[in-house]
C-alpha cells in the first residue's frame, strides 16, 4: 500500500487498510512442496543452491522460508515423503513471520484394495504447530518405523480409504489426491486397476463406448465416498472434470482442484505457473479449508486468475460536522471485488452510492437523464432526491487506485451544483483535475435503483447502455460533438455571409449606379454649376433688398417731434425755463423740421433702389428656375423634389456605399462557396465519425453478446444487435415539423413524404436541394416522382438572380436547407433476451437482460443500487449471484441489496452492514467478508431468507457452518 505515511490522508488510509484486512484477496500457495527431508529433494536441481546443510537448523529454516517468500508464495504445504518434523519446525518458524505461512503435512504412498496391490500418493496438511506425533497418530495401526528411522520410501496399507479421509478430517487434517493422471501412482489409474482395463477415463461421451463410461461413473463413486479436500491435476483444463459431476446416485457433486507444484528443488520454488491461488481472509488453517470448499469462487490456478483491476475505489470518508447529512462520520473499505452495503431500510445505502456518485463527477449525467427521458427517468428524481435530502453539506473524500498510483477525490455536497470535487495526491497537492474530468480521469459505471430497468425499455436508452459500456465510446462521441459544434459555426458562417442584405441597399444597387450616373454627366455639372452661381447671386440681391427693408422699418421708426419734445415732469417753473431758454436758445422747432425733411429724403432714395432692385432679382430667379428645369430633365428628377447641389453628392455617396457592399458580398459570395467546400468536408468527416461509432457499437455488441454466452449464468440468452444509421425518427418529425408544406410538397402528409424522405440522407438530399437536382432523388422505390421533386426543389431554391442587385442572392430557404443537413441520424441498437426485444419484457425480464450486460462491460468500478429490482428470488439465487461471483474478478463490483442470495450466493469478499439510528441518523455497524460469524449473524438477522442462503451454499459446497 502506497503513501500511508503520507499527510493530510494517514488517519483515513490506516482506517481503509485496517478494513481491508478483514476483506478476502487471492494469494499464491503451494499445496505439494517437498524440503530437504524427502530422499529426493534437489533432483534435478543446482548441487550447491539445493545443498542440505544450508537449510538446516533454525537459521537453514529461516533461509528455507526466505526462498520461498522470494518466489512469491504466501502459503506452502510442506509435504515430505512420509515424513514430517521437518515440515513442523518449519511451519513454527514461519509463525514468527509476516510473509509467508507453512502448514506441515505428508506425502503419503499407500497400497490399498483390491488385494492391496494398487499403489497411490496423496497429501495429508495440518494446522501450524501441529507436532509430528499428531501426523503419526493417523498411521498407529502401520508397521512403520520411527520419524528419524524412515527414509521416505516406506509405504502403508489403507484398505478403506473413505474411513481414513473421514479420521484425517475429524482430526482437523486435509486430504489430497496428489498425481491424480500418473500411470503408477495416480488414484484415477487406481480405478483403472480396480476393474482390469486401462482406457481413458474422460472419454465417457463418444459413441459406443458404455465401457468408458462405467469407469468414470466408478470413478466419481469413489472420489465422493473418499471425500477429499481436493484433487492436484495438472493444469486448469483438467479441473474442469471435477467441477460439476454425478454420481451413480444422479446427485450433483463438486470437488476443489489445486495445481500439482510437488516442487522437489529450490528453483522449482519460482514456478508461478505450478501456483495455486487462494481467495481468503486471513492465512489460517480453516480459511484455507473454507477456501477449497468454496471452488467457484475462491480456487483459481495461475492461467486463470484475472488481472487486479486496474481502476478500483479503495474507500470513502463521508463526514457531516453540522449534522445536515445522515451520516456524521462513515468510513468504508471496499475490496477489489465484490462489496455488499446492506442494512435495514432508512440505514442509508442509497446514500452512500450518491455520494459515490456525487464525489466522482457523475451527478451531471443523472441530471441530463431527469430532464431528457422525463417520465421515465423516475430513477434520476429519486436518485437526485436522496442526495439533496441525505448529503446536505457533507464532506466526502474517497480514495481512487489506477494505475497502482492513488489519489484523494475530495468534494463538499452542494446541490446546486453537478461537481465541486478536486483530485489531490496524497500529500495533498492538486493533481490539476477539472471538475468536467473528474468522471473521465476517475471512471466507475453507477446506477440506481431501478436505473437497469429502465433503461430497457426504450431502444434508443438501451443504446445509451451499449454506449456506456464502451470505454472508446467517449472519447469517439466528444469527437462527434467537436465535429457538430463546427458544424454548426460554419452554418452561422454561411448565413452570415450568404443573407446579408443592409436593409435593402443591394436590391437598389442599379438605380443607385444609373443615379450616380446621370448626375454624374458634364452637362449636369455644369447646370449644378450655373444653378449654384444663379442661386449665389439671388441670395445677394435677397440680403440687399432685405437690407434695404430694414433702412425703411428703421426710418419708420424715428420720431422728428422728440427733438423738441417737452422733458416729462418738470415742474411749472421748470417748464417755462425750457421753452423760453433751451428750446428757443437751441432752436429745436428748426431742427425738428430738418430731420423731417431729411427722413422724406431718404426714403425716396430707399424705395427708388428697391424698385430698381426688383426685375434683376426676378430676372435671376427666372435663370435659377430654368436651370433647374433643365437638370430635371436631365437627371429625371421628381417634379416635387427640390433640386439641390449636394444631390450629387448624396448620389454619388450613396452609390459608392452600394458599390462597396456590392463587392463586400461579391467577396462574401467567394467566402460562401468557399464555406460550402468546407460544410461538405465537415459532413464527410461527421460520417467518418459516426461510421467509426458504429464500428465500435458492432464490436462491443459482438463482445458482450459472446462473452455473455460464454459465462453460461443460466440466465436468458442475452445479445445485442446494431443497425447503422436506422434510427431515423428525429429526422422525420423534422420532415413533418414545418419543413414540407402544401406549397412545397402538395399533399405531403397522404403521400407518406416525411417517411419517404426520412429513409435518404438528409446530407444528399440537401445537396440535391441546393444543386437544383431533383432528378437525384426519384428513381428508388422510396424516391418521390418527377413532379414532388421539382416542386420541392423549385419551392425550396435557395438561390434567385436579382437584376436589381445585378448579383446571384440566397433566399432564407437556406437555413432550412443547412438545418436538414444536421438533422441526427443514429444507429439502432436493440438488446435482445432470448431473442425477444429487452423493451417488450416485463420489467423483470429487463433486469434480467440488462444486468449481465452492465457487469459484463468495461473493467472500471460498478456500482449498482440493489440490483435485484424487478427480479424474483430463484433469478436472483440462480443467476444474479452466479454473474456477480464469476465476474468480480474482472472489476470491481459495489452493491447495495436486500436479498442475501448476493451476498451470500456472490460470496461476497467485503459486506458493509449499515444501522439506522432514527429519521435522520445512521451508523456503520459491522464490515468484513462473509464467512466472518458477525457478517453471517448481519446477513441472518437483517435480510429475510437469510438463514436459507446459507443453507443453500451449505448444499452446494458441503458443511462447513454450525
Amino acid at each position: 500500500m502506497s503513501g500511508l505515511t503520507d499527510e493530510p490522508y494517514r488517519s483515513l488510509q490506516q482506517e481503509l487498510e485496517a478494513q481491508l484486512a478483514k476483506t478476502a484477496r487471492f494469494i499464491p500457495a503451494a499445496f505439494h512442496v517437498h524440503s530437504i527431508d524427502s530422499y529426493d529433494w534437489g533432483r534435478d536441481g543446482d548441487p550447491t543452491a539445493n545443498d542440505r546443510s544450508q537449510f538446516e537448523g533454525e537459521e537453514g529454516q529461516d533461509a528455507f522460508l526466505d526462498r520461498l517468500a522470494a518466489a512469491g508464495l504466501e502459503l506452502v504445504v510442506i509435504t515430505d515423503h512420509m515424513k514430517c518434523a521437518y515440515a513442523c519446525d518449519l511451519a513454527r518458524r514461519a509463525q514468527t513471520r509476516e510473509d509467508i505461512t507453512v502448514f506441515p503435512g505428508m506425502e503419503v504412498s499407500c497400497r490399498t484394495d483390491p488385494g492391496h496391490g494398487a499403489r497411490i500418493h496423496f497429501l495429508v496438511g495440518f494446522a501450524p504447530g501441529t507436532p509430528p506425533d499428531v501426523v503419526a497418530r493417523l498411521f498407529h495401526n502401520q508397521q512403520l518405523p520411527g520419524e528419524a528411522e524412515r527414509n521416505g520410501s516406506e509405504e502403508i496399507v489403507i484398505r478403506d480409504l473413505a474411513e481414513f479421509s473421514s479420521d484425517l478430517t475429524t482430526n482437523g487434517g486435509i486430504l489430497i489426491f496428489a498425481h491424480a493422471d500418473e500411470q503408477s501412482r495416480g488414484h484415477r489409474s487406481y480405478v483403472r486397476r480396480m476393474i482390469g482395463d486401462t482406457v481413458e477415463m474422460f472419454a465417457i461421451d463418444s459413441d459406443g463406448k458404455e465401457v468408458e463410461r462405467d469407469i468414470s461413473d466408478m470413478y466419481w463413486d469413489f472420489l465422493v465416498d473418499a471425500a477429499p479436500t481436493a484433487v492436484e491435476v495438472r493444469d486448469s483444463d483438467d479441473s474442469g472434470h471435477y467441477g460439476n459431476f454425478a454420481t451413480s446416485d444422479g446427485r450433483t457433486h463438486t470437488v476443489a482442484c489445486v495445481a500439482q507444484s510437488d516442487f522437489h528443488t529450490v528453483e522449482s520454488f519460482a514456478r508461478e505457473e505450478a501456483f495455486t491461488h487462494l481467495k481468503v481472509s486471513r492465512i489460517e488453517f480453516d480459511c484455507v479449508k473454507d477456501a477449497l470448499r468454496f471452488r467457484d469462487t475462491r480456487v483459481r490456478f495461475a492461467d486463470e486468475l484475472s488481472a487486479i483491476p486496474t481502476a478500483r475505489v479503495v474507500g470513502m470518508r463521508l463526514r457531516s460536522p453540522d449534522n445536515n447529512g445522515l451520516f456524521r462520520e462513515l468510513t468504508i473499505a471496499f475490496n477489489e471485488n465484490l462489496n455488499c452495503i446492506i442494512g435495514a431500510r432508512g440505514c442509508g445505502k442509497s446514500t452512500v452510492i450518491e455520494a459515490l456518485r456525487y464525489v466522482l463527477g457523475q451527478r451531471r449525467q443523472l441530471r441530463e437523464s431527469s430532464s431528457s427521458l422525463g417520465a421515465k427517468s423516475s430513477f434520476a428524481g429519486l436518485a437526485l432526491g436522496i442526495g439533496d435530502a441525505n448529503l446536505a453539506d457533507t464532506q466526502i473524500e474517497l480514495i481512487y487506485e489506477t494505475g497502482g498510483e492513488r489519489h484523494v477525490l475530495s468534494a463538499t455536497y452542494d446541490g446546486e451544483s453537478d461537481c465541486t470535487t478536486s483530485a489531490l495526491t496524497l500529500d495533498g497537492s492538486d493533481c490539476q483535475v477539472g471538475a468536467d474530468a473528474i468522471s473521465r480521469t476517475y471512471p466507475a459505471l453507477i446506477f440506481s435503483w431501478g436505473e437497469l430497468e429502465t433503461l430497457g425499455r426504450d431502444p434508443r436508452l438501451q443504446r445509451m447502455v451499449v454506449d456506456r459500456l464502451s470505454d472508446k465510446y467517449p472519447e469517439l462521441d466528444a469527437k462527434l460533438g467537436a465535429v457538430r459544434a463546427d458544424i454548426e459555426a460554419n452554418r452561422e458562417m454561411i448565413l452570415q455571409r450568404a443573407l446579408a442584405d443592409n436593409g435593402g441597399v443591394l436590391r437598389r444597387y442599379s438605380e443607385l449606379r444609373a443615379r450616380f450616373e446621370r448626375m454624374n454627366t458634364e452637362q449636369v455639372a455644369e447646370l449644378f454649376v450655373n444653378l449654384d452661381s444663379a442661386r449665389e447671386r439671388i441670395n445677394s440681391l435677397d440680403a440687399l433688398d432685405r437690407h434695404l427693408d430694414g433702412l425703411l422699418n428703421a426710418l419708420k421708426a424715428i420720431d422728428p417731434g422728440a427733438v423738441n419734445a417737452l422733458p416729462a415732469d418738470l415742474s411749472p417753473d421748470l417748464s417755462s425755463w425750457w421753452i423760453d431758454d433751451v428750446s428757443a436758445g437751441l432752436d429745436l422747432d428748426g431742427l425738428r423740421k430738418e430731420v423731417e425733411g431729411g427722413i422724406a429724403a431718404l426714403r425716396l432714395a430707399l424705395e427708388d433702389r428697391k424698385a430698381k432692385l426688383a426685375p434683376r432679382l426676378e430676372a435671376e430667379r427666372r435663370q435659377r428656375d430654368d436651370i433647374e428645369e433643365r437638370l430635371r430633365q436631365e437627371t429625371e428628377a421628381d417634379a416635387s423634389v427640390a433640386i439641390q447641389s449636394q444631390q450629387r453628392e448624396e448620389a454619388r455617396r450613396r452609390y459608392e456605399e452600394a458599390r462597396a457592399l456590392r463587392e463586400r458580398y461579391l467577396s462574401s459570395y467567394e467566402e460562401f462557396d468557399r464555406q460550402l467546400v468546407a460544410r461538405a468536408e465537415l459532413l464527410d468527416s461527421l460520417r467518418k465519425v459516426r461510421k467509426e461509432i458504429a464500428t465500435v457499437r458492432r464490436e462491443i455488441a459482438e463482445t458482450l453478446t459472446n462473452e455473455l454466452a460464454d459465462i453460461g449464468s443460466g440466465g436468458p440468452v442475452v445479445s445485442i444487435l446494431v443497425e447503422e444509421d436506422a434510427d431515423r425518427a428525429g429526422l422525420e418529425a423534422f420532415f413533418a415539423g414545418g419543413f414540407l408544406s402544401q406549397e412545397r410538397a402538395g399533399q405531403w402528409r397522404a403521400q407518406e413524404l416525411p417517411e419517404r424522405l426520412a429513409r435518404k440522407s438528409p446530407v444528399q438530399t440537401a445537396w440535391a436541394i441546393l444543386a437544383g437536382t431533383p432528378e437525384s432523388m426519384t428513381g428508388s422505390s422510396d424516391g418521390l416522382s418527377e413532379i414532388q421533386a421539382k416542386r420541392l426543389v423549385e419551392a425550396l431554391a435557395p438561390f434567385v438572380h436579382d437584376e436589381e442587385a445585378d448579383l446571384t442572392l440566397v433566399q432564407p430557404a437556406l437555413t432550412e436547407l443547412l438545418q436538414l443537413q444536421e438533422q441526427p441520424v443514429d444507429d439502432v441498437v436493440r438488446i435482445y433476451s432470448d431473442g425477444e426485444p429487452v423493451d417488450k419484457l416485463s420489467p423483470g425480464g429487463r433486469s434480467s437482460a440488462m444486468l449481465p450486460l452492465i457487469a459484463l462491460s468495461d473493467t472500471a468500478p460498478l456500482i449498482i443500487d440493489q440490483p435485484e429490482d424487478n427480479l424474483d428470488n430463484r433469478m436472483v439465487g440462480n443467476t444474479l449471484s452466479s454473474i456477480l461471483a464469476r465476474l468480480k474478478e474482472r472489476r470491481q463490483i459495489i452493491v447495495t441489496t436486500h436479498n442475501p442470495n448476493i451476498v451470500v450466493g456472490g460470496d461476497a469478499e467485503q459486506v458493509i452492514v449499515l444501522k439506522a439510528l432514527g429519521d435522520r441518523s445512521a451508523e456503520l455497524e459491522e464490515t468484513g467478508n462473509i464467512d466472518e460469524d458477525p457478517i453471517i449473524d448481519a446477513v441472518i438477522k437483517i435480510m429475510e431468507g437469510g438463514k436459507e442462503a446459507f443453507k443453500e451454499r451449505k448444499r452446494r459446497y458441503g458443511s462447513h457452518l454450525a
